[in-house]
């Protein structure tokens, strides 16, 4: 038992259906049921094949922002842990680029050669087939010469290709993935370092500026904290205004104690230490652009790849669905004798040609829709 059915029993049935046979009866009735079903399903897979059509699209664009966002990681000339340069990533997703934007191209075209095929057998052999008086001798030159016809989508297939692109793509993804992730781990660590730094810095920045406060107190330019004062004055023209203080007072001190004192070298030491803050937090800001980069990245790519799988799946199958049409064709020549006296003969007949006209307004729905919208897209 698997969820709420019995897998087993109704394996039983459909081995029990095939060993005693469907009666003609049952089968016309079958046949018939699922041509008005297929009739009554025409949007829905219309809109299953917009879906797809939307989905390569957006593949499409996923490629170039991806491709965008590994330009900017390449241009951080990355090392590995034995300070060898990573190889630059852009160049061969550019590739797969390419590649994949060749296969929609083939795949809209193979779309519309298919097409074609299907209109033939439906409008031309079935319609001859059908006729009250088609002979069998030509019902069987129609369905041979159909069948047998030189298929022009094997010869550009995709099949193969979406395959190993979508193979390319996954191992890409899981190389990047690894990257992302130690080389996030190696950024966490530089951003923390550099957080500590400046913890430090600013101790002694706050030491510093408790050095200048006393000193213009001692020398009868600041009357106390927060008191005013020619220190309090300058304070007013801005936030540089703390730096440029510090020459006029060393230039008071100076008169009093000589330029080479301990006093002198502390106070200069602030324009330094506050250079140096500005410098480590401008690096936290680049290592947590990138750190963001790699991570969005890394995301983008893996949903990229699981996203495409199914979509590389139905985009390969347009290879393969005019040789499924022969040979389905080919498969009526064993019942063809009895198209006027077999009723589900006729029956099976017209399910085809439901089938196949449906299948071919999809693929002309698809062929159109991909177009505009790559057409939209550039």
């Amino acid at each position: 038992m698997t969820g709420d059915y019995d897998y087993d029993a109704a394996m039983k049935q459909i081995k029990d259906l095939r060993a005693r046979k469907m009666t003609t009866d049952e089968r016309t009735k079958a046949f018939h049921a699922m041509s008005e079903k297929i009739q009554a399903s025409s949007d829905d897979i219309k809109e299953q094949v917009k879906k797809l059509a939307e989905q390569t699209t957006k593949t499409k664009d996923a490629f170039e922002f991806i491709r965008r966002k590994l330009h900017l990681v390449d241009e951080n000339h990355y090392k590995d842990k034995n300070g060898r340069p990573v190889a630059k990533f852009e160049p061969t997703w550019k590739r797969y680029q390419a590649r994949y934007t060749d296969l929609l191209w083939r795949t809209r075209d193979a779309a519309t050669d298919t097409e074609v095929y299907f209109r033939d057998l439906v409008e031309a052999v079935f319609d001859s087939i059908l006729q009250n008086d088609s002979a069998y001798e030509d019902n069987v030159k129609d369905l041979t010469e159909f069948a047998n016809r030189a298929n022009k989508v094997a010869e550009n297939s995709t099949e193969d290709d979406y395959k190993v692109l979508q193979a390319d793509v996954a191992k890409f993804v899981e190389g990047f993935s690894h990257f992302a992730e130690d080389e996030g781990a190696k950024l966490s660590a530089e951003i923390a370092a550099l957080t500590n730094e400046i913890k430090a810095l600013q101790k002694e920045l706050s030491d510093l500026n408790g050095l200048i406060e006393e000193m213009g107190i001692a020398m009868g330019v600041t009357l106390g904290a927060g008191a005013g004062g020619i220190v309090a004055a300058l304070l007013v023209l801005g936030p540089t205004a703390g730096t440029a203080i510090i020459p006029i007072l060393i230039t008071g001190i100076s008169a009093i104690i000589g330029e080479t004192a301990t006093l002198i070298k502390a106070l200069t030491r602030k324009s330094t230490v506050e250079s140096d803050i500005a410098d480590k937090q401008q690096e936290i800001d680049k290592l947590t652009g990138e750190q963001k980069t790699l991570e969005e990245l890394r995301a983008k790519l893996e949903l990229c790849a699981d996203e495409s799988t199914d979509m590389f799946g139905r985009l390969a199958n347009f290879s393969n669905m005019w040789s499924h049409c022969a040979a389905d064709t080919r498969s009526l020549l064993s019942v063809i004798a009895e198209i006027h006296t077999d009723k589900s003969v006729e029956a099976r007949i017209r399910l085809m040609k439901e089938t196949y006209t449906s299948a071919a307004d999809a693929l002309r729905f698809y062929a159109t829709y991909s177009e505009d919208s790559t057409s939209d897209s550039t």
